[in-house]
């Protein structure tokens, strides 16, 4: 088999589906050292608005992909969408892909990460990319089942950490009662609704967040600090994993709700944090793992926040074990294995059709 991976910011931990791309990558060329693995990728962490609205940089990836399969290097293009850059023309490096890959009798695929929480301009883009696609992943095959055509082939990705544990023990490295807020500061979370509510809960300046972001927007956290809010900026795998090992609770305010699938709950989960969110309604059995929320208002992230802090030592432990033991079902060789077993799949029924 010979692959050609397609991301954004490939290996940038500023860009989580970039980072999961290159653990997936040194992944299967770890377990499968026969396929020719390829990547394609631009930076574009750091730009602008408007720089990501006209930036032409996975545009031109995508154009190097193709060449790369009218050549004979490839013949399986896997994107993973969406890029961190917004720009409606790369539909067409898209299509040059696709007509390149049915001459040469390969398949387009799509990796969907997400759907339902993309802006207008973007969910735009993937109704067409998964209407052209030969195999589409989904993190959450349900979000897009109105967009997928009875003959799409459909897989669910099981989405891992990708930011491994540095230290093993529980009992090496805690400060009772911290938390800890990972990941990218958005629309797509109620990151402002959530400082409110520390504020609110930490009035006395008893407790502390720590806030672990790639986002320029410390002027939302500035006038934290006297409320025990530090933050750590564009930090490395080691570095996050230090803090999240550091912290009892993680807070995930990811709207609409957090999903099983998600990495940063993983990662959260691998590290010993007690998840505090709001949870997807169509998985009442994972509620077990979580602190759970009613909404994301500034009392509600108060209320949940206080009922952290006064659990008893052994609910709190229990609670830490059943979380690591459910994320430990989720390692980055199943998901690669799984990948390349549906794509096998596929070609290896065309093949025999044929």
């Amino acid at each position: 088999m010979k692959l050609a991976f397609v991301c954004s910011n490939y290996g940038s931990i500023q860009d989580g589906i970039g980072h999961y791309c290159s653990k997936i990558v040194a992944k299967v060329k770890e377990i499968y050292p026969a396929f020719t693995v390829e990547v394609f990728t631009g930076n574009t962490v750091g730009r602008g608005k408007t720089s990501l609205i006209i930036s032409l940089t996975m545009t031109a990836a995508l154009f190097r992909t193709g060449i790369s399969v009218i050549s004979g290097r490839t013949n399986c293009v896997i994107i993973e969408y969406p890029f961190y850059e917004w720009n409606p023309i790369v539909l067409i490096a898209i299509w040059f892909n696709k007509v390149a890959l049915w001459l040469c009798s390969g398949k387009l695929i799509i990796s969907l990460h997400e759907y339902k929480r993309a802006n207008f301009l973007r969910q735009c883009m993937i109704r067409h990319i998964v209407s052209i696609s030969d195999i589409i992943f989904a993190t959450e095959p349900q979000d897009i089942a109105g967009l997928v055509h009875h003959k799409k082939i459909v897989y669910q990705r099981y989405i891992p950490s990708n930011i491994e544990p540095v230290v093993k023990s529980f009992e090496q490295r805690f400060k009772p009662n911290s938390f800890c807020y990972f990941g990218l500061i958005s629309k797509a979370k109620a990151f402002e609704e959530m400082l409110k509510g520390w504020k609110k809960f930490n009035s006395k300046r008893i407790y502390e967040l720590h806030v672990c972001t790639s986002s320029d927007y410390v002027y939302l956290i500035e006038d934290m600090i006297k409320y025990n809010v530090s933050v750590h900026l564009k930090c490395n795998e080691r570095e996050v994993s230090d803090i999240l090992s550091m912290c009892e609770f993680g807070i995930l305010p990811i709207m609409p709700f957090v999903s099983t699938n998600n990495a940063t709950l993983k990662a959260m989960l691998l590290h010993g944090c007690i998840p505090i969110g709001k949870i997807d309604p169509r998985c009442d059995d994972f509620a077990k793992l979580f602190i759970e929320m009613e909404s994301y208002h500034p009392d509600e992230f108060a209320l949940a926040i206080t009922k952290a802090v006064s659990l008893p030592h052994q609910v709190k432990e229990d609670l830490r074990v059943q979380g690591t033991a459910y994320a430990k079902n989720f390692t980055l060789e199943k998901t690669c294995q799984k990948i390349i077993e549906n794509i096998s799949e596929v070609c290896y029924e065309n093949s025999a059709s044929k």
